[in-house]
């Protein structure tokens, strides 16, 4: 069993804590486990920003076989509700949580959308404080790359004892590919591998460093100026557009993803609304998600803001699309 907190942020972003416990953001790899036909013993608290008491609320739910439910919360009457999942909800795989609230009517309707919620579900029991906040393929491959870091480092204290380094430094350089293509000597965002040269001097050849992944910051960018958006979404990063006259979109998803990759671009669109394209570069299908449903395509509106939350689940490269109006 577990007692699960979502909180809704006013960013549109979502944060969730089990038993008390903080996990990283629920739109990266999952943060618990749900165990199949805990639909009565699994609590979801849900706390919504304050300035949404009022507005009608709900909350759509896909599992793994592509079934939907939708639980209706009403006109929320305090910030805070809690529900627990269906039973056909449990179906051993993950289960899509899409937290919505809207107010308005006809053409004045405002709706916010929220990041999904990711609930792996397993198919048998699973303590879930004897698991990390990742699933098992991301944990074996964090565990895989902390433990190259760690060969690394031994080799070169073994060289420093040894005598080996005689007047010899060490270089580090920093790339986006595991190897070492456009190696550059400042770190930027997106490069998410480190190499390292010992010499006498650095070399120019990313093939005699000795290359590892490490992680880095999470980072926000903005960018005035760009009409036409020819943008490679960038792991960790957050890019908003929000020029005037913006007449076209056109989103890279790059080769090099991977389960947990998480990015977000934010556009503004006006009386005349952009065109869009995604270009997918993945090894993995591309699933375009409005209002919590997938869509063959998307259109932007004009007169409005829209927020895009991109991420791989190991399978699918969701871009969750949330519109606001100006």
């Amino acid at each position: 069993m577990a007692n699960i907190d979502i909180t809704l942020l006013t960013s549109k972003r979502t944060r969730i804590s089990v038993d008390g416990l903080d996990s990283v953001a629920a739109t990266q790899a999952g943060g618990y486990i749900v165990v199949a036909g805990e639909s009565e013993t699994t609590t979801f608290a849900v706390h919504f920003p304050s300035n949404f008491i009022g507005q009608t609320s709900w909350v759509y739910m896909k599992n793994s076989k592509g079934e939907y439910k939708v639980k209706h919360f009403g006109m929320l009457k305090s910030a805070d509700v809690t529900f627990t999942l269906p039973e056909e909800m449990t179906f051993a795989g993950n289960t899509y949580l899409v937290f919505y609230a809207t107010y308005g009517a006809g053409e004045s309707t405002i709706k916010t959308v929220w990041s999904p919620v990711v609930v792996p579900v397993a198919s048998t029991g699973i303590d879930y404080r004897k698991v990390a906040v990742a699933s098992p393929d991301v944990l074996e491959e964090v565990i895989t790359e902390a433990g190259e870091a760690i060969r690394i480092a031994r080799e070169l204290r073994e060289e420093a004892d040894n005598g080996n380094f005689d007047g010899k430094s060490a270089f580090v350089r920093f790339s986006a590919s595991d190897d070492g293509a456009d190696m550059t000597e400042d770190w930027s965002a997106g490069q998410g591998y480190l190499g390292i040269y010992i010499g006498h001097e650095a070399s120019n050849d990313p093939q005699e460093y000795k290359w590892t992944r490490f992680i880095g910051g999470s980072f926000c960018e903005d960018d005035d100026v760009t009409t036409e958006i020819d943008y490679i979404v960038v792991d960790n990063t957050d890019k908003s557009f929000i020029a005037e006259g913006i007449t076209s979109v056109k989103l890279t998803i790059p080769k090099n993803i991977s389960h947990g990759y998480h990015a977000g671009v934010n556009f503004v669109s006006g009386a005349t609304p952009p065109t869009f394209e995604v270009v997918n570069n993945s090894d993995y299908a591309v699933k375009i998600i409005q209002y919590g449903l997938v869509m063959a395509s998307y259109a932007p509106s004009a007169n409005c803001s829209t927020s895009m939350s991109i991420m791989c689940d190991g399978k699918f490269v969701h871009v969750s699309i949330l519109e606001v109006t100006a």
